[in-house]
């Protein structure tokens, strides 16, 4: 939307609320006027209270008189007989204050208190909900720019990456301090492993401690193909240590464990070109016969490609 559009849009909203909340809270005091019991605590301005402050006033000293109690016995006296007996005084009217409010009134008061409260809510309504939508979008945006630009905190490399990098440089005795560290994380991340076996093998030139890596690596549940890759390898080793008794003996038990893998066959095939004999386990399908690899593709078993 066009920051305009919307800096217009929150002004207008903003307007249209303080407005109509303004009209609503004006309807609202009219609609609802000063209960009977209210006006009634008023002080009256004239009645009893008058009447009788005017009855109990101190008659007036007639003049050639002296004050004193004499005085006011006689003027007492005098005004007895002068004035004759006083009837009841009548007490004055009281005002009726009215205690309900004429029907059509009221009817248009709530009406007005409503239609100011609807339209008031409504505009508080959109401004609130455009606030919140952009109060979300900037923090989506915030999150956004701190993981793939340069605000905040870099992103910290992985140890792999470390290892990775250290092996670019040539510094092969720290990449491989650094997979040993990796393996600390994870013991079962078996690649990093056999990544340290094969720097010592082409990188170091160190046959015997790439050898020493790949029988651990033989000692952990592996699957069927690596397990085989990884025995082929270490029959080269082997043969590169002049340890050819060893290879024999690591290509049979290939042939045993993982039968059905190219690693199998292809220590079948070096067993049998040095005529050395080796047992076959029993095939898992019968229709298989022994080292017979299995079939490729789509083929069914006892079948190959030509």
């Amino acid at each position: 939307m066009n920051p305009q559009v919307k800096l217009g849009l929150y002004a207008v909203s903003l307007l249209c609320t303080l407005v109509f909340g303004t009209l609503f809270v004006k309807a609202w005091r009219l609609a609802n006027p000063p209960t009977a019991e209210a006006a009634a605590g008023q002080k009256p301005t004239s009645g009893t209270g008058a009447t009788i402050a005017k009855t109990n006033a101190t008659p007036p000293v007639l003049p050639g008189k002296t004050n004193g109690p004499a005085a006011t016995n006689e003027v007492g006296a005098a005004a007895a007989e002068e004035v004759p007996p006083a009837e009841s005084t009548p007490e004055p009217e009281r005002e009726n204050v009215p205690t309900q409010v004429h029907a059509t009134g009221v009817g248009r008061g709530f009406a007005r208190v409503i239609l100011w409260g609807l339209l008031a809510f409504g505009s508080l309504a959109v401004l609130a909900s455009m606030g919140a939508y952009d109060m979300s979008q900037y923090a989506a945006n915030r999150a956004e720019r701190s993981l793939f630009d340069d605000e905040g905190e870099t992103v910290r490399e992985t140890t792999y990456e470390l290892v990775e990098k250290a092996y670019a440089a040539g510094d092969f005795l720290e990449a491989i301090r650094l997979l040993r560290e990796f393996l600390k994380e994870d013991p079962k991340a078996v690649h990093g492993q056999i990544r340290i076996a094969e720097i010592y093998e082409k990188d170091l030139n160190n046959p015997l401690a790439a050898a020493l890596e790949y029988e651990e690596v033989l000692t952990k549940p592996l699957e069927p193909e690596r397990k085989g890759w990884t025995a082929i390898h270490l029959v080269n080793l082997y043969n590169r240590l002049d340890r050819p008794q060893q290879a024999v003996e690591l290509m049979k038990r290939i042939i045993a464990e993982v039968p059905e893998t190219p690693a199998a066959q292809k220590a079948r095939e070096r067993l049998s070109a040095t005529g050395i004999e080796f047992e076959e386990p029993p095939p898992s399908n019968p229709d298989t016969p022994p080292g017979e690899p299995p079939p490729a593709g789509d083929l069914p078993r006892g079948f190959r490609r030509k």
